[in-house]
């Protein structure tokens, strides 16, 4: 039952990380910024991941799926979905106030490196999104088919990859401009 909720979570997750981030593209393309919007398509999706996260947490301490942490044939895809899991809880205060990290150092090393963890940080998005889309689709039993399975994890990755490297540019090139 908890395994469902939060693959419901994650699915809001996503949802909402997809408004965030055509939100905050067109923000940097154009340099338009509302503070009250912004604000809101980041405060809800940070909300709905919070939860998403310690649910998670929850599962892999209780529900016996740590003891799959300990072994060494442990699939790929959950291997990086957990790493990027981490990278992200560990990035994400750095995402938040990016925006004064890099106004306050620009033309300094600190700006290199809020930089470097921006690209870090999306990548890790990303990459948990594209392993873990449809492993939602299976625990919510929309998805039971293997074949169909693959497809969705090829699209997933195609997306993920081409939302990865738009943002990246995006972000490096109006950083540049605006600072």
């Amino acid at each position: 039952m908890i395994k469902r909720v939060n693959a419901y979570f994650s699915l809001a997750s996503l949802a909402l990380i997809a408004v965030h981030v055509i939100y905050e593209i067109f923000a940097y393309i154009t340099m338009y910024y509302n503070p009250v919007l912004s604000a809101l398509v980041s405060y809800i999706p940070a909300t709905i991941i919070v939860t998403h996260a310690i649910i998670s947490i929850i599962c892999v301490i209780f529900l016996n799926d740590s003891i799959k942490i300990l072994y060494k044939s442990m699939n790929r895809e959950t291997v990086l979905q957990r790493v990027s899991a981490f990278l992200m809880v560990i990035l994400l205060p750095v995402h938040i106030v990016s925006y004064n990290l890099l106004e306050s150092s620009a033309g300094s090393a600190g700006y290199i490196v809020t930089e470097i963890a921006q690209v870090i940080f999306y990548m890790s998005l990303y990459t948990h999104i594209a392993v873990s889309v449809s492993k939602a689709f299976v625990t919510l039993g929309f998805l039971d088919d293997d074949r169909r399975r693959k497809r969705i994890d090829v699209f997933a990755m195609i997306i993920c990859g081409i939302m990865f490297f738009i943002t990246t540019v995006i972000i490096l090139t109006s950083h540049g401009k605006m600072f």
